[in-house]
């Protein structure tokens, strides 16, 4: 029996979770590396069609920067060719971010819209999946995805009670266990340096004298570490939601000892000030806001209590129901800050469980007998 589209979206949020999650310990911390990346060969690209106007190649580039003529490994590529080769200036480098995130799909998805056409005339777009991720030499610390669920991730998007902080720190121990066991030496060469030693390697490999990089949110700290390895190889860098570079790599102080990389980001005052944005906008947008009735931000105050002492029901469209917890409520909240244009259907939801949850529905509960 197919899966029902709830258990589908858990199951790319947990997805999500491995990526970030993990990923955020791999990634944090650039390592030297004493050979330089000009030590290693340059690959060779050889590009086949992959449809829809998109080619796709495969570069190899070595495992250890400081052995670059041992073990290789794989990344995969795509690229959407200038529009007007006759006048290409080069290749723009894309990252989305995450880290983790796959530049593959980053480009066949938004590349036609990230850039006007006269950049795409002149600019071939090169999107590659970072070492350990998706189509390039991955990481694998499972042979399943059900088996990732059922032993690394716990039920729930963040831990709230102790009982669950306890279920949290065990399911962490069994991934660091399994990616140990399991993930190849692959797992020790993942740091934000390695991919831009990749990324020059593949600067080189598409005849680029100098960069030209696009990056987003974690792609900054990327483009930021490439600039600081190679500031002679760099024609220009673009990036985007821009994340503190020392904060994300070390903190300051003992901070790294102390605090995960997203407290010392302070990503949860960011997520406040935006979340204050919706509440003015829902508010401001009246009956064009489902949830504006009322005061937007009290309201939410009041349900996450509500949803604190005892979780929700709310209907999965298909005739069952999804518990909704508190975790959730703050999880999806937290998601749907990053894309306004879903502002209003998190309003519609936020409504939903409002009127669910409210004392006059849990009145009306009692007197019916639960009915």
């Amino acid at each position: 029996m197919a899966a029902s589209p709830t258990v589908r979206l858990r199951r790319r949020r947990i997805v999500a979770t491995i990526i970030a999650g993990l990923l955020s310990i791999l990634l944090a911390v650039p390592t030297a590396i004493a050979a330089p990346a000009a030590a290693a060969r340059v690959p060779q690209l050889h590009w086949t069609d992959c449809g829809d106007g998109f080619q796709c190649a495969t570069a190899w580039v070595p495992l250890d920067y400081d052995r670059p003529r041992g073990a290789q490994i794989s990344l995969a590529l795509i690229r959407l060719p200038a529009g007007d080769p006759a006048h290409k200036l080069g290749s723009v480098f894309l990252n989305p971010g995450g880290p983790g995130g796959s530049g593959v799909d980053f480009v066949r998805d938004a590349g036609r819209f990230l850039f006007t056409e006269q950049v795409r005339a002149r600019f071939d777009l090169v999107g590659f999946d970072p070492r350990g991720i998706i189509r390039s030499t991955p990481l694998r610390c499972y042979d399943t995805l059900d088996q990732a669920i059922a032993d690394a991730f716990a039920p729930f998007p963040f831990p709230v009670t102790r009982q669950e902080e306890r279920t949290w720190v065990r399911f962490d121990r069994n991934l660091a266990r399994a990616c140990a066991a399991r993930g190849g030496p692959i797992l020790n060469h993942m740091a934000t340096a390695d991919a831009a030693r990749d990324m020059d390697l593949l600067r080189q490999a598409v005849g680029d004298k100098g960069l030209t990089y696009f990056g987003v949110s974690y792609g900054s700290y990327l483009g930021a570490t490439y600039a600081n390895l190679f500031p002679g190889k760099v024609r220009a860098l673009a990036v985007d939601a821009i994340i503190d570079p020392v904060a994300w790599a070390t903190g300051r102080g003992n901070q790294a000892r102390t605090q995960p990389v997203f407290n010392r980001l302070r990503s949860a005052q960011g997520a406040y000030a935006i979340l204050g944005e919706f509440f003015r906008l829902c508010d401001q947008g009246g009956d064009n806001c489902a949830f504006s009735q009322g005061n937007p931000r009290r309201r939410y105050a009041a349900l996450a209590k509500r949803l604190l002492r005892e979780p929700a029901q709310l209907p999965d469209g298909q005739g069952g129901t999804i518990t909704v917890t508190y975790a959730d409520l703050v999880a999806g909240t937290f998601g749907a800050l990053y894309s306004p244009e879903v502002w209003p259907e998190l309003a519609e939801v936020l409504q939903q469980l409002d009127t669910l949850t409210s004392p006059q529905a849990a009145a009306a509960s009692r007197t019916s007998g639960g009915c």
